[in-house]
């Protein structure tokens, strides 16, 4: 028969215990069966009917010595030994009774009756006095042991016990089938069920046949299956939303735990870093540092630490070494959750692959260095304006308004303008045309600094079409030269138009380009009749070829000529015009045009002679006077010394003409000087000089002068 350890049965239970709540029960029931079974075994048989089994046998000695001391007064007294030895054995037939002993009054032994020797239990002994009429007699011992009782006591515990067993055993037999089929069965159903949740089995049904609490239990277990269920659906759903959206993010999005591992991490991190988002879970954010390049890594610790003690979110760019050992930058964006220290503090985020925009960054600062390069040498101004207020200008538009090198940033952009209401009523006229898409190119006077006022052509365009005034960039043109230009050049027209002096423009070909009034006034030509046609329409017949050669071989040596010069009018008449003619040349230095004005000096000429011959000649005579014949003279004496010729000097006096005056009259002196002069002047054939004056007329010949190189009389046809 095996050996049970009874020192390993309670930690056996508390393995039962512990396994199962049906083993639990078990237990239970068990020990709240047996252990108040053998409680009560023992109280009953092992105390009460041990105590009964006593008290009986006592009270058998003591019934048995009182029946012996009874009986054996009369035997003692009589000393009948007979009879009191009947007695005895009569008492001796109990199994109980293991010694009778009666002595008398001498101490003397009258009988002493033993059992056969046995096995003795325990032995309890009673006396009694043998008294007769007062007089003791004699004494009685009697002596009786419990074997027996014990013995009885003994099967009475076993038919106790037996029953005792069988009781249990069938309330056992019992309560394990009630437990079986209204707590194992169910439970063992709902283990199987809950084993199957646990495996992620939510579409087997549960099918379990209890009522009571098990039965509602087993029904919100399904209720539950049913919820969990429609709740691995929604999570399905969502994070089948949440990777489809996470794929679409354009970069890797992760839970982190600062200083610890990493919670989560996507896909998308193996596309930026080269490696796979499973073996960055098994690491930490420590492991994700290193891959910082080191000029980074302090500042990207610094900015996550900061965002992390503050609780805010952070932004930070750095690069990274890749897997193939590629450096490429990347943003990391973070929201700390919690508190630092906090159970359960994680940082969310994305890290995004920033190196295209980085490097399209580099070189687009490398071409805006290159463009402000060029934008600060380039001859035009250009400012950049948002929401009316000047963001960047070049060095050329700081030149042209004079302000210092970058005073003009963050300026409102009225302060170019010559007030704040031109400033307002530009945007209302041309802020729609940026909106239209249209040209808003214009000329308008702006101010400096200093006050003074600069004309500038001002061309534009909207970065949004929409939002005029969300920004914009503008080029300014000085212009104010052309304006002065343009204003002298619009004199010089008002002047050209309005002198009297004619105007003709004549191309390097010689052919007319314009002409003004004056000239169709002077010509009688229309402006539509001559351009068009050569210079030499209005040229005369009185001039050889050479005289106009001359004159474009000045024109063409020294880019200028002037004289006078014959021309006829449209209707063929001559006449005498002062012309200077001047070369137009562009930067080539090439000649463009020929601009030559002239003036009708005809009557001027006239004038001119009619003047000179009044000066030189004597009104009534009509001989030369004193300053012509001193001009003379000195013209012959000094070709004369040059020649080495000789010269005369006659002087012709009237006698006796102060008589005729003051006797006739001055109206016949008159007439006589005039009739002497006509006569002495046809008598000169080289037409001497003369010369009157007063009373006395003078005259010179010399034989050198030929008519050929007399002065000829100037007279127009």
């Amino acid at each position: 028969m095996p050996r049970i350890d009874v020192r390993a049965l309670p930690s056996r239970l508390s393995r039962l215990y512990a396994r199962s709540i049906y083993g639990a029960l078990l237990v239970v029931v068990a020990c709240g069966l047996v252990i108040p079974a053998l409680l009560a075994s023992y109280f009953l048989l092992g105390v009460q009917e041990r105590r009964a089994t006593v008290a009986e046998l006592n009270d058998t000695l003591q019934r048995n010595a009182d029946i012996l001391s009874l009986g054996m007064q009369e035997s003692l007294w009589n000393m009948n030994t007979e009879a009191a030895r009947s007695l005895v054995d009569s008492v001796m037939r109990d199994p109980s009774v293991v010694r009778v002993q009666v002595r008398g009054t001498s101490d003397t032994g009258f009988i002493d009756a033993r059992a056969p020797a046995r096995p003795l239990g325990r032995v309890v002994r009673a006396s009694r006095d043998v008294v007769v009429q007062g007089e003791h007699i004699g004494q009685l011992t009697i002596e009786m042991d419990d074997l027996r009782s014990e013995q009885e006591l003994h099967r009475k515990q076993r038919d106790y016990a037996l029953v005792l067993a069988v009781q249990v055993l069938v309330s056992l037999s019992l309560i394990l089938t009630f437990l079986r089929r209204r707590l194992r069965m169910p439970l063992r159903t709902l283990t199987g069920f809950s084993d199957r949740l646990s495996r992620g089995d939510f579409d087997t049904p549960l099918v379990l046949e209890a009522t009571g609490e098990l039965g509602r239990l087993g029904y919100q277990m399904e209720r539950m299956r049913v919820a969990i269920r429609e709740l691995f659906v929604d999570v399905a759903r969502r994070e089948e939303q949440f990777r489809t959206i996470v794929t679409q993010v354009p970069g890797a999005v992760f839970r982190a735990h600062p200083g610890g591992p990493i919670e989560f991490v996507s896909d998308a991190i193996e596309d930026i870093s080269g490696y796979p988002a499973a073996t960055l879970m098994r690491g930490s954010t420590e492991d994700w540092s290193n891959l910082v390049v080191p000029e980074d890594r302090r500042i990207q610790r610094q900015v996550t630490r900061d965002a992390i003690l503050s609780g805010r979110s952070y932004e930070i760019e750095y690069r990274i070494t890749d897997a193939l050992g590629r450096e490429r930058w990347v943003l990391e964006s973070g929201q700390p959750q919690g508190r630092p220290g906090q159970p359960g503090f994680w940082v969310d985020g994305i890290i995004s692959d920033i190196s295209e925009r980085k490097n399209n960054e580099m070189r687009i600062e490398a071409l805006l260095a290159q463009q402000g390069a060029i934008l600060d040498n380039v001859m035009f101004g250009v400012v950049f304006t948002r929401e009316r207020r000047i963001v960047s200008v070049n060095r050329r538009s700081e030149e042209l308004f004079g302000y210092p090198d970058g005073s003009l940033i963050g300026k409102p952009a009225s302060v170019l303008f010559v007030s704040d209401d031109e400033h307002a009523r530009a945007e209302d006229k041309y802020f729609p045309v940026l909106a239209r898409g249209g040209d808003p190119s214009h000329e308008r006077q702006f101010r400096r600094q200093d006050g003074s006022l600069l004309w500038c052509l001002v061309s534009g365009s909207s970065i949004d079409p929409g939002r005029p005034e969300a920004g914009n960039i503008w080029v300014f043109a000085d212009i104010s030269e052309r304006k002065a230009a343009e204003e002298k050049l619009r004199l010089s027209s008002t002047v050209i138009e309005h002198i009297a002096d004619g105007v003709m423009v004549v191309d390097a070909h010689g052919t007319i380009v314009t002409v003004n009034p004056a000239f169709s006034h002077i010509t009688g030509y229309s402006s539509a009749e001559v351009v068009g046609q050569s210079w030499l329409v209005t040229r005369a017949g009185r001039h050889d070829g050479e005289a106009h050669a001359g004159m474009l071989r000045q024109v063409a040596e020294t880019g200028f000529w002037r004289g006078e010069l014959w021309s006829t009018r449209k209707d063929g008449e001559t006449y005498l015009e002062w012309l200077t003619v001047s070369t137009v040349r562009n930067d080539a230095g090439e000649v463009t045009h020929y601009v030559g004005v002239f003036s009708d000096i005809t009557r001027l000429k006239e004038s001119q002679e009619k003047l000179d011959y009044l000066a030189h000649h004597d009104p009534l005579t009509s001989l030369p006077n004193r300053l012509l014949f001193q001009d003379r003279l000195l013209h012959a004496i000094g070709r004369a010394t040059r020649e080495q010729q000789q010269l005369a000097v006659m002087f012709i006096d009237l006698d006796r003409f102060k008589n005729v005056n003051d006797t006739l009259g001055h109206h016949v002196g008159d007439e006589l000087l005039k009739q002497v002069a006509a006569a002495r002047a046809s008598a000169c054939a080289t037409a001497t000089p003369w010369r009157a004056w007063a009373a006395t007329n003078s005259s010179s010949c010399s034989n050198t002068w030929r008519a050929a190189s007399a002065p000829a009389r100037w007279r127009p046809r």
